[in-house]
């Protein structure tokens, strides 16, 4: 599947980059292939962060201690739960209610844990990559930003229209 991917992708590149030569001439060439290759540098780090993820998720139990979804849908508001008792006080009730909502709130350390694929280092070296790129483009004073856009979004349009179409 990375193969094709990587046949399809480069296919785009010279189409991409023959168009963008035609229509606007080197700086669109320039801008357009620049976005391009930023853009799928980001979308391969992103797909190797989440490879990752998924495959060493077997020999890790889950990261966080937040509820089942299915007992979040079919028990939201906890009414079948043995262990709650309401008091027939409304003050103590809601003494009660708050304490509750306080202790289910998430820390920073559950957080950090929980967002280990948004903070891979693949991803960022990726969109350093990419703001190097646009840095390096508008120093040299030949950023076009729509071209550039352009170029950039085909890279993940790409990908899932292949994932889409594959399945």
């Amino acid at each position: 599947m990375i193969r094709n991917i990587s046949i399809l992708a480069f296919f785009v590149l010279i189409i991409l980059a023959g168009s963008a030569w035609f229509t606007g001439g080197q700086i669109a060439l320039i801008n357009a292939t620049a976005g391009y290759i930023s853009a799928m540098l980001v979308v391969a780090a992103s797909a190797f962060g989440y490879y990752r993820l998924v495959d060493g998720a077997d020999e890790v139990t889950t990261n966080h201690n937040l509820p089942d979804i299915t007992e979040q849908i079919d028990d939201k508001y906890g009414l079948w739960d043995e262990e709650n008792e309401v008091p027939d006080d409304p003050k103590e009730l809601l003494k009660e209610e708050k304490l509750r909502l306080k202790r289910s709130k998430r820390g920073l350390k559950a957080i950090i844990k929980t967002s280990k694929p948004a903070i891979s280092i693949y991803r960022l070296i990726a969109y350093v990559i990419l703001i190097v790129t646009v840095y390096k483009l508008i120093s040299a004073d030949i950023f076009d930003a729509v071209v550039f856009l352009l170029g950039s979004t085909v890279a993940p349009l790409l990908v899932a229209g292949y994932l889409y179409f594959r399945r």
